[in-house]
């Protein structure tokens, strides 16, 4: 096991620059959401729970949560409590409301059913936390029954609505600026950079196991990346 710390309560950012710190929440989330679905596509669990699906899916809403949140707090929206700015956890609200600011980032017909779905999949933004709401609603229960998910139906639409998101980030809102590199550290570690205008905005450290993949499914090399 590597030793890692994780400064996430001492990084300082200056004034203006809050919709990079929702960027570096929302790459977070998605990559934990990444690790729980292969877990769950491996089946090396010999059992398994309905519940287990619960975090998966958690992670893909916070993700697609912060990463809308990303673009309007790059466009000064302001996020505050109820009645000032903007609220709410359900990303097909928050999605209507990035569309009023962004009139050129239109996920596909297939996203938005998706975000259609989660207004049942996480039901008053409590379901996939909790079997019971803060005022008592049982959820997962009566119209709801019958209901499954299925694992590749999951894993193939949620990967390409993060790509949507990717490509729109990296197209429209970084532009040519952007850049991802893997370099070399010091020692040897392996590190993946994603730089906009010269600035690191994200900084990943490579196992063995994660940079052999990431060189195997590019044909160009690592500087080029």
């Amino acid at each position: 096991m590597p030793e890692r710390e994780y400064a996430v309560w001492d990084k300082k950012g200056e004034e203006g620059e809050d919709w990079i710190k929702y960027y570096y929440y929302s790459e977070a989330y998605r990559k934990s959401f990444l690790t729980l679905l292969e877990k769950q596509e491996s089946g090396l669990d010999p059992v398994y729970h309905d519940e287990d699906i619960l975090p998966v899916l958690m992670c893909f809403s916070q993700y697609l949560e912060l990463a809308f949140k990303t673009l309007l707090t790059k466009a000064k929206v302001p996020l505050g409590t109820a009645g000032k700015g903007l609220t709410g956890h359900k990303p097909k609200g928050i999605y209507k409301q990035v569309k009023a600011v962004y009139s050129d980032f239109q996920l596909s017909a297939h996203a938005i059913l998706l975000l259609d779905e989660f207004e049942w999949i996480n039901e008053q933004g409590q379901s996939l936390r909790y079997p019971i709401s803060s005022k008592g609603q049982r959820f997962w229960v009566d119209e709801n029954e019958g209901r499954h998910f299925n694992l590749s139906g999951i894993s193939s639409i949620t990967k390409q609505v993060m790509s949507e998101i990717y490509l729109y980030f990296r197209n429209k809102v970084f532009g040519a600026t952007y850049k991802e590199t893997i370099e070399t550290e010091p020692g040897g570690t392996k590190v993946f950079m994603t730089r906009v205008g010269g600035q690191i905005i994200y900084k990943r450290l490579l196992t063995e196991e994660e940079y052999r993949k990431l060189m195997e499914s590019r044909d160009t090399s690592p500087s080029s990346l």
